[in-house]
């Protein structure tokens, strides 16, 4: 990491480094930005940390984080953070109309956490949970539309590229048969709205959760 980042660096200098990867901030890639002669290393959180993911001694000239128990965590784990601000979810922080109200008519969305089907892996990487996690989680949807009926549910489905399309003909064939509607990922915003419209909201370890809140 060290080399390939000062090898970047040399090619590329720059004063101020801005990445919205605040979990690759690692010290080799610090130690080599400030190598070259870089002044400040900022970075954007951009999902829920935890323990399990390696960000032990990050280092930060000025971190934005989402919430004070991201820096606290970062702190704990020995992370050198010279300066933070809380800004939230960069994505509601940038678009105000998401915090507007909307009429509701979804009691429960559950959001996808990636579809267990073939060639997940080569998608989206399982970190804190797993396929039989993830198998377990849409059992569980499908028992609970079926215990309550009248409930209005919902199924966030994520974008996957055309090539995955395949996960989504499964995903379409898992609820077939049961009261869950799906709802497809068409636009940046889309899941987001969705959240608007809903009561509740589900999810497993996702930063959507706590955009949720935010958004009430």
């Amino acid at each position: 990491i060290y080399f390939k980042t000062l090898n970047h660096f040399t090619r590329h200098p720059c004063d101020n480094y801005f990445t919205y990867q605040d979990n690759s901030c690692s010290a080799p890639f610090y130690l080599a930005f400030k190598k070259i002669g870089g002044k400040n290393l900022i970075a954007f959180q951009n999902g829920i940390r935890n323990k399990k993911e390696g960000i032990d001694g990050s280092c930060f000239d000025c971190l934005f984080a989402m919430n004070q128990f991201s820096v606290d965590l970062y702190k704990e784990c020995k992370s050198i953070i010279k300066n933070f601000e809380i800004i939230g979810s960069m994505n509601i922080y940038n678009n105000p109309k998401l915090i507007e109200k909307k009429p509701i008519s979804i009691d429960i969305l559950f959001i996808d956490q990636g579809f267990p089907s073939t060639d997940l892996e080569k998608y989206l990487e399982l970190t804190s949970f797993t396929f039989n996690d993830l198998k377990r989680y849409l059992a569980d949807i499908k028992k609970f539309s079926a215990k309550f009926p009248n409930l209005k549910i919902g199924y966030q489905l994520r974008p996957y590229p055309e090539k995955f399309s395949h996960i989504l003909e499964d995903a379409i064939k898992w609820f077939e048969g049961t009261s869950v509607e799906i709802f497809y990922k068409n636009k940046t915003y889309d899941s987001y709205k969705k959240i608007q419209e809903s009561k509740i909201v589900v999810t497993i370890d996702s930063t959507i959760g706590l955009e949720s809140l935010s958004l009430g």
